[in-house]
């Protein structure tokens, strides 16, 4: 592994394919409202993978894997975008991910973005109960970070609803910053194709 100065862009060079790891800094559990934690950066996390994802892979037909996740520790959080690309398509993966990153820091969602998100969760968030391991695990993130047991699944479903265009752009405002933004590329890639000027977030 090669590591650049600037401990920003590291690479991994004998894989057979390309994976892009995009992270910026995410919420921190003890300084944020159950309501924030637990609704905004869902549906920040599930529109921006939805987004990415119909561009990336429907649309150009660039990238095989495309999902993003906000993180969370106690004292800490991290919202991560993740691509498997051919490595010759790395450079626009890369571009293309930051480029959607900065519509939605300057411009709302779209109703149908949105929506589309909703959706996504709840029907997710549905399907996941049908595990005991999952049931366990929800149970556990309410106690840990949400510092509630007792948040039904009728709650969670009612709380993503009330999420608004405004907040997921707020959020988005909050957290994609060139400040902290860390870009990981493994594959067989050339580090000239990545110009740190192209690699920021407008």
């Amino acid at each position: 592994m090669k590591i650049r100065d600037q401990d920003k862009i590291s690479w991994l060079r004998n894989v057979a394919f390309c994976a892009i790891a995009i992270f910026a800094a995410g919420i921190i559990p003890a300084k944020a409202t159950p309501v924030v934690i637990g609704v905004p950066s869902w549906a920040s996390a599930k529109v921006t993978a939805n987004v990415v994802d119909q561009l990336l892979r429907e649309e150009l037909g660039l990238a095989y894997s495309v999902y993003s996740y906000h993180h969370n520790h106690s004292d800490s959080g991290a919202f991560i975008i993740y691509a498997g690309v051919a490595a010759e398509e790395a450079p626009l993966v890369t571009r293309t991910i930051l480029d959607e990153m900065t519509r939605m820091r300057h411009a709302m969602v779209t109703p149908d973005e949105l929506q589309s998100a909703k959706d996504f969760l709840k029907g997710s968030m549905l399907l996941s109960m049908e595990s005991t391991d999952n049931r366990m695990t929800r149970l556990a993130k309410n106690e840990l970070f949400l510092r509630d047991l007792g948040t039904s699944i009728e709650e969670s479903r009612d709380m993503i609803d009330a999420v608004t265009a405004e907040s997921v752009q707020s959020l988005a405002a909050r957290l994609f910053v060139n400040q902290t933004l860390n870009i990981q590329v493994a594959g067989r890639v050339d580090p000239a194709d990545f110009p740190d000027s192209d690699m920021l977030l407008g």
